[in-house]
Parts: C-alpha cells; sequence; structure tokens
C-alpha cells in the first residue's frame, strides 16, 4: 500500500493540488444535511464563502464497502494526503463525531492532495486538525454522483451501488441449500435435465393447478425456479414463475396468461416485478416492473395484477408446505426464512 502511494506521488508529482488562497472567508456551521444512496448522515459540515464542506475522513467511512469506496494515507516526506481509489478505507477514530463548532479553527490547507489520476484545483480547508473538502470535487475524481434537494437542503451522494440490493435474511441461505439439495436427491429430471418436483392439485370446480419446483444451475450459480400453472374448466391456463437465486435476498417474478384460443407459445400478456420478502402482502397487489400486452383490452391489466399477486403467494405457500411436511426439511427450510411473513399469505391460501 505504502509503495503503491509513493509511486503514485512520484508519478503525478505534477498535479499537485494548490491550497486555497489565503484571502479572507466566512466559515460557519453548515444546516445542510447528508444522505449517502439514500440513507441519511449525520456529520460535521461547514459552509465556506457558501459553498459547503466535509471532512475528508467522514465520507470515507460512508463510502466503505461501495463502488466509490477509497482509501486515505499521509506521506510526511510529501507532505501530502494521499487518496486511493478502489482500496478499502481504514478508520483511524473520530470518524462522523461532531462535537464542538471548531468553523473559528478554519485555514486553508497547507497540505498536498495526492489522486492516481487527479487534476488540480481541490478546495481544501483544515477545521480543527481534520480536512475538509467539496463533495462535488470528490465526486468528479472517484465517480460516485452528487444532487441536491433544495425542499429538504440536503446533499444526495450517490455511489453506483444497486439500489435494488435486498440483503439476504439470517439463515436464508442454509434454507436456500436445504431446499436444493432436497430436490436433487429427491426428484425426477424433466425435459431440460434439471431435478424437478411437482404435483398436481384439483380445485375441485373444474380446474386445476400443476406445481412445478426446479433445482437449476444458471450462470454457474444455484438457481431455484418455483412455477405455478393454473388450467381453467374452458382449456384457458395462465403462469407463475418466482426465480430464487443465491444468496440474493430479493427474488425476481414474472407472470404469463394465455388466452383460451392461444395454441402458442407466448402469452398474450406478461408481467415481471422484483419480490421483496418483507415488502410482499398478497391484499396488495404487485406493481409490474415491465409488462407486455398483447390482450387488445379482452382482460384488464388490474385483473391480471391481482391473478399474478394471487399466484405468487400460492407458490409460496405451497413451497411452505413441502418444507412442513418433508421430514429431510421440517424445521432446516421454511417462506419465513427467506423472510416472507406466512401471515400475509393466508389470503389466498387453498
Amino acid at each position: 500500500m505504502k509503495k503503491l502511494l509513493a509511486l503514485a506521488l512520484v508519478l503525478c508529482m505534477l498535479l499537485a493540488v494548490v491550497p486555497v488562497g489565503a484571502s479572507a472567508y466566512s466559515v460557519v456551521l453548515s444546516p445542510q444535511h447528508l444522505k449517502v444512496d439514500g440513507v441519511e448522515y449525520q456529520c460535521e459540515k461547514y459552509n465556506i464563502d457558501g459553498s459547503n464542506y466535509f471532512k475528508l475522513r467522514d465520507l470515507a467511512m460512508l463510502l466503505a464497502g461501495t463502488p466509490a469506496e477509497f482509501a486515505v494515507g499521509w506521506e510526511p516526506e510529501y507532505g501530502a494526503v494521499t487518496i486511493a481509489p478502489g482500496l478499502p478505507y481504514e478508520p483511524i477514530g473520530g470518524e462522523l463525531e461532531i462535537g464542538a463548532d471548531k468553523s473559528a479553527s478554519a485555514v486553508p490547507s497547507a497540505q498536498a492532495f495526492w489522486f492516481l489520476d487527479a487534476p488540480a484545483g481541490i478546495s481544501a480547508y483544515n477545521i480543527g486538525g481534520n480536512n475538509f473538502l467539496k463533495l462535488r470535487d470528490l465526486g468528479d475524481l472517484l465517480g460516485f454522483s452528487v444532487d441536491f434537494d433544495a425542499e429538504t437542503n440536503t446533499a444526495l451522494v450517490y455511489s453506483g451501488v444497486d439500489m435494488n440490493r435486498v440483503d439476504p435474511q439470517p439463515g436464508q441461505a442454509d434454507a436456500f441449500d436445504a431446499i436444493w439439495d432436497w430436490v436433487q436427491t429427491n426428484a425426477n429430471d424433466n425435459l431440460g435435465g434439471d431435478p424437478e418436483y411437482y404435483f398436481f392439485h384439483d380445485f375441485g370446480n373444474g380446474d386445476q393447478g400443476l406445481a412445478e419446483l426446479i433445482a437449476a444451475d444458471l450462470l454457474v450459480e444455484r438457481d431455484l425456479l418455483l412455477r405455478s400453472t393454473y388450467f381453467f374448466s374452458d382449456g384457458a391456463h395462465d403462469v407463475t414463475w418466482i426465480f430464487l437465486e443465491r444468496d440474493n435476498g430479493a427474488f425476481y417474478a414474472s407472470y404469463d396468461y394465455y388466452t383460451a384460443d392461444n395454441d402458442g407459445e407466448e402469452p398474450d400478456f406478461t408481467g415481471d416485478w422484483l419480490l421483496i420478502p418483507g415488502e410482499f402482502d398478497a391484499s396488495a397487489p404487485l406493481m409490474f416492473d415491465s409488462v407486455t400486452d398483447n390482450l387488445s383490452g379482452a382482460v384488464s391489466t388490474s385483473t391480471l395484477i391481482g391473478f399474478a399477486t394471487q399466484g405468487a403467494a400460492d407458490i409460496l405457500l405451497w413451497l411452505n408446505k413441502i418444507c412442513a411436511a418433508e421430514p429431510d426439511l421440517t424445521n432446516r427450510a421454511s417462506i419465513a426464512d427467506f423472510g416472507f411473513d406466512p401471515a400475509k399469505l393466508q389470503l389466498s391460501e387453498q
């Protein structure tokens, strides 16, 4: 690490950042708020001549582990603060501590600031022994974006992390593997060569249902594919899919609908959405992320959304029943392990 940064200093000698000039300036505590990837944080910040400055190490701490993370170091030989994009930040203590107003101690920083490929012109102040920089200056260098919400007076930082990511529940990986291994051992191969567990259900009114649980390897990762096909007595059928991915806390789901006179492979209606376990409720219709509709108004979208929501709940309840009924799965896997609330699925239970 030290050798890398020292080499960077030698290579970038001509890119030294020039400290702010010693002209008069106005420094006060800043009332501006800060959000990083949608989460608000409290930290020390100052308004200097109309611009907001944030502590360098506070920002390094807040961006640690994101695509915009960076390391902060000190090279006494060069009197330089080093900022290394992509390297993990090592806390030294005192990060995100606010304390008393230190605006009276503010002076233009006498230190140089070194980047591996940095433009000159970074404005920096030393306040209470710490360096404070502008968000947008760092954003331009490190690749994170900065926006501003005037209504709430909030600086908005987006590191590039996937905002739709949902971290796995505790025990979710174990439950996933227990189900996947059980299907591999106890189910037959389907036409695609992946082990599959399935059964038919007769609803007693002429309608029937086919439930399928497939353990597959997609993109070198384990996947559980849950498919439910509902056959209506008039010959029509609809299909609901849920794709469970290993080490993913949210699931991709889709819904296909075929009209009675559709004998082709393509559904008349298809929609997909991100299924987030903690937010799913069978009584609240899901809203599709994307839709392909070739029905020409034959069936309302709101009706199809209701069918899809109920279909997803039915699949999850069915999966829960398998886990409860199979000795090898009992107490090892349930939909609750994936973050779903069983009480919110009872609306559609058969």
